[in-house]
């Protein structure tokens, strides 16, 4: 089985929201969405599983044009 790096990237971002360090979370899932859009590209779902993480860092922000 072979795990990429944009989704341990994605459940390590997930594990640091869980432990409250939002500002790695949101780190670590940007480094997921660039990763996946640059090996699967835009219309991949992995791309849009990393779309989702990002738009609600951005929500919880605040930055909804962003989003």
């Amino acid at each position: 089985m072979i795990i990429s790096t944009g989704k341990l990237l994605l459940g390590y971002g997930n594990v640091e929201a869980a432990r409250g360090d939002m500002d790695k979370s949101f780190d670590l899932h940007q480094r997921c969405l660039l990763h996946h859009k640059s090996t699967l590209g835009n219309n991949h779902r992995r791309t849009g599983d990393g779309c989702v993480k990002v738009s609600d860092h951005h929500v919880r922000l605040l930055q909804y044009y962003t989003t």
